[in-house]
Order: structure tokens, then C-alpha cells, then sequence
């Protein structure tokens, strides 16, 4: 009769508010559930399960890799229970390793992917703990690639429980099946927005001798030999490394067959387009040459830039049968342009008279200062200390600036201490290039994640770096530091 008086009491909620009643059945942990979205704030995510209350679940489990949220009120999720204490009930859209103990055999059965922390190698695999139970991942399937035993060891990774029996006692786990299904997904996503033009982000996957297979996020693209600078005969080995960020233009897409192609050196832009453009009729310019041959010598101004000294302008009045006998590939020269045709991308050029040491070392300026293209990871002294920054000096005698919100420093009062402690001018550190906009280098610590910081901060910032770069050309005397001020200057906020 209690259970009659119960149903009625139901009926009689629903009749009066117009919506089912929640039942007051006990959720169990494990289990699968399915409800709708009532309400989102800004980190949980509340489901009607037909519980007594409604279940949450972060916020965060229902974002897109782009950091947009996937879900609505009113829409339909499907969540495991992870905790149900005191009336609250918590859902996961994956298992954590206590809830895999209570219900791996549901996992396994409905293709829910638990966490397991690898703990040791072992024959053919891993030994991989799920919970309190022990399972085993052949080295075949952790991974889509081959990388080193030690690198997965003390790990946590998420697994589909490929075999389950024994009561769990026998478990073997498949990584590699869900990055597959997770790289099918990004691969969609790429199919929507990528286009031939765009210029992205990627990390170098391998190096072959063809070119380099570049990560661009549910991808790899191949960039050519060809396409990796403007610098003729270049070796992938020198300008990158396996795991380096880089800066990549997609050149052309084949998604019949699974082929993107894209290009280091459009990203660098091409040195015959740049404005103002450096080589100009009657300038001279240190160069290095880099071909003889029996009309005259190849000699390289910049990365991509060439320009032709005709054999007749080098034997000084003497008769040659190959500009080998004149000069030779790799010496350094001071060279005239005579005439230029951009359109052909043609420089001629002649031979001005200079000491080979002076030149050398000049031409060895300009290798230096090439190197400062976006993605590259190059050595810097700290030049000027300020409160918005670092400004960094790099290889080949140019500046950049390192801004606060990208040198890897805690927010709030903590920076007083710690932005002169660790970037006292003089330091030597490692800095990546992010932007090179003409003379404007924006400049980042490897592996830093950028806070947030404003146009207008750095704008300001290089502002003054080019007021005090303007006054020490003017003839002021002092370094840049001098100029920028010390560390007693500081008004760090």
C-alpha cells in the first residue's frame, strides 16, 4: 500500500508541474548513463538521470580541442557515474581507475575507454595498471609510431580494454585503436576548415630524405626538399629537429589520397617580395659564392637570393676559360649590384675589393642573422630589462622581445622577484622565434604557454625599443641596455 500511495503521490507531481517526478532508484557507480543537459555554468555541466537531483560533470570533458563547448542545454549525453555519495552524483565521459575496478567488464562490453598508468616493460609490451588490476598492452598497439620503451613508463594514458576474462584478471588493453579513432575525428575536423594558403602550426614528426613529415594536428604533411628554404642545397637535418614547433603554408591538399603538402620557406616569405627589397642598383653587399662555372660565379647575398658576376668581370683584364680560376665556391666577396630584374629574380653583380677576413666575417653576420625565421630555436643574451619584458640579442647582431606573458612567470606580485632573477641582462638563455614582422621579433621561451597580454603592452614596448635603437644609431654613445635602462629602473607591476 506504501508503494501504491508512492506511485500516486508521483502521478500527482507530474500532473501538477507538467514533468515526469525523479524516481529515487541508487545510482550505481560504473554505470552508464544517459540524460538531458538542464543547465551550464562556467565549470560544470548539470544532466537530469532521473535521480533525486541532478548529476554534474566538468565542464571541461565537454570541450573540442579548439576549446569550444560541444554540448547545449536540452541536449542528450551519455556519462559514466564516477561517485554517487550523499545524494550527489558525479559522471565522466571516462572511467578514472577507481570506477574501472567497480565496472570493467562494462567498459570493456560498451567501448568505454579507462585510464591505466604504465608501470613496467615486460615481455612483448607493457604491464599496465588499471585500478588494482593488472593488464598488459603489446608494444604494437600503445602507440601509432615507434618511440623509446622509457618514454611511456610511470604514464597515464587512456585504453580500450581489448580482452576482458578471468573476472578481470586477464586484461589486455589497446591504446593505439583510440588514437586512431581520435586522429579519424581531427581528420574530419581538418577537412572542414583547412584550405591550400593557410598558414598553421605544426610539429616535426620525421625527418627522410625526400623531405619532413610534419604533425598538423590529425595529420601529417610532407614538406619537400624543395620547400624547406630559400637557401639552395640546404640539409632538413640544419634547419630542424624531430618534436620542434614550426611555422608551415599549405601548398596543396589530396584528401582521396591522404596527401597534404606544405612549405617551410613560404612561411619565412620570400626575400624577392620583401619591401623595401635590400638589393638595390649600386649597393654593395657581402656574399658568399656558392657555384663556378665557365660563364661566371654564383654568388648568395641572403637565403633564396642570388646574383651572377660574369666571367668577364673577373679576370681583371686576364683571359679565363672558368670562373674557378678566379674565385672559388665558398670564399667571401664584397660584391656591387649592377642591375637587378625581379620579376626573373636576376641580380648582376661585380666584384668590389675588400680583405677576406673582413668579408668572411661579414658574410658570417648574414648567415647568423638568417636564421632568425618564425619556429626557429636559437641562442639569445638578454640585452635590456624591462617592465613589460626581456629585449634578447640574437645570432647575427639583430634584437628581439621576449614579453612578460611569454617567459613562463606566475601572475601577480610573485614577478617582482623573479623577472630580474631569471633574465638579468647578460643571461644566456634559449628563445623561440614566433613573428618576424620587418625589424619587430616576437620572441617566446620553448615550451611556454602564452598568458595573456594586450596589443597595446607591446606595442608600447617596441615603441620604445626602436626609439632606443634610433638614438644609439644617432651617435648617442652606451649600449642598448644603456639606453633601455637597468635593472634600478625597474617599476614592475
Amino acid at each position: 500500500m506504501a508503494d501504491e500511495k508512492m506511485d500516486f503521490g508521483a502521478l500527482l507531481a507530474q500532473f501538477e508541474t507538467g514533468k515526469p517526478s525523479r524516481t529515487t532508484t541508487r545510482v550505481q557507480v560504473g554505470a552508464k548513463l544517459a540524460g538531458k543537459v538542464t543547465a551550464i555554468d562556467s565549470s560544470t555541466v548539470y544532466v537530469d538521470v532521473n535521480a533525486p537531483s541532478d548529476a554534474m560533470a566538468d565542464r571541461i570533458e565537454f570541450l573540442d580541442d579548439g576549446g569550444a563547448l560541444t554540448v547545449q542545454v536540452g541536449d542528450t549525453v551519455e556519462a559514466i557515474c564516477v561517485s554517487a555519495e550523499e545524494g550527489e552524483i558525479r559522471l565522466s565521459r571516462r572511467m578514472n581507475a577507481a570506477t574501472a575496478d567497480a565496472s570493467l567488464m562494462q567498459a570493456h562490453e560498451a567501448r568505454i575507454p579507462v585510464e591505466g598508468r604504465v608501470a613496467a616493460e615486460t615481455k612483448g609490451g607493457f604491464e599496465v595498471m588499471v585500478g588494482s588490476h593488472k593488464g598488459f598492452c603489446p608494444y604494437s598497439q600503445i602507440d601509432l609510431g615507434k618511440l623509446d620503451a622509457a618514454f611511456y613508463l610511470g604514464q597515464k594514458f587512456l585504453f580500450f580494454i581489448q580482452e576482458y576474462s578471468e573476472h578481470g584478471r586477464r586484461l589486455v588493453l589497446n591504446r593505439r585503436r583510440l588514437l586512431e579513432q581520435e586522429q579519424a575525428k581531427a581528420r574530419e575536423q581538418l577537412k572542414e576548415r583547412l584550405h591550400a594558403g593557410d598558414r598553421l602550426e605544426g610539429t616535426v614528426k620525421k625527418i627522410m630524405p625526400f623531405g619532413v613529415f610534419v604533425d598538423i594536428g590529425g595529420m601529417d604533411g610532407l614538406v619537400p626538399l624543395s620547400e624547406l628554404a630559400w637557401k639552395r642545397d640546404v640539409k632538413a637535418e640544419e634547419l630542424v629537429k624531430p618534436g620542434q614547433k614550426v611555422t608551415v603554408v599549405v601548398r596543396e591538399i589530396d584528401w582521396d589520397r591522404q596527401r597534404i603538402s606544405l612549405s617551410l620557406r613560404a612561411a619565412a616569405n620570400d626575400p624577392w617580395s620583401a619591401e623595401p627589397f635590400l638589393f638595390t642598383a649600386g649597393t654593395r653587399h657581402f656574399g658568399t659564392v656558392v657555384k663556378t662555372l665557365n660563364f661566371g660565379a654564383f654568388v648568395e647575398l641572403a637565403p633564396g637570393v642570388e646574383g651572377l658576376i660574369p666571367i668577364s668581370k673577373l679576370g681583371r683584364g686576364k683571359r679565363l676559360n672558368d670562373a674557378g680560376e678566379a674565385v672559388k665556391a665558398g670564399e667571401a666577396l664584397e660584391v656591387l649590384v649592377e642591375s637587378v630584374d625581379r620579376e626573373r629574380r636576376r641580380l648582376s653583380l661585380s666584384v668590389v675589393s675588400l680583405n677576406a677576413e673582413e668579408a668572411a666575417a661579414a658574410v658570417e653576420q648574414v648567415r647568423l642573422a638568417a636564421s632568425v625565421v618564425p619556429g626557429a630555436e636559437l641562442p639569445g643574451v638578454v640585452e635590456a630589462l624591462k617592465e613589460f619584458g626581456a629585449f634578447v640579442r640574437l645570432p647575427g647582431g639583430k634584437s628581439g622581445l621576449l614579453h612578460i606573458s611569454r617567459m613562463g612567470l606566475p601572475e601577480g606580485p610573485a614577478r617582482r622577484n623573479l623577472l630580474p632573477a631569471r633574465f638579468a641582462p647578460g643571461k644566456e638563455l634559449t628563445v623561440r622565434v614566433e613573428a618576424v614582422e620587418g625589424d619587430r621579433i616576437r620572441l617566446a621561451i620553448p615550451g611556454v604557454a602564452a598568458q595573456e597580454s594586450t596589443a597595446e603592452q607591446e606595442e608600447a614596448a617596441y615603441r620604445e625599443f626602436s626609439q632606443a635603437q634610433a638614438a644609439r644609431q644617432g651617435g648617442n654613445l652606451g649600449s642598448l641596455g644603456d639606453l633601455l635602462g637597468g635593472l634600478d629602473k625597474l617599476k614592475l607591476k
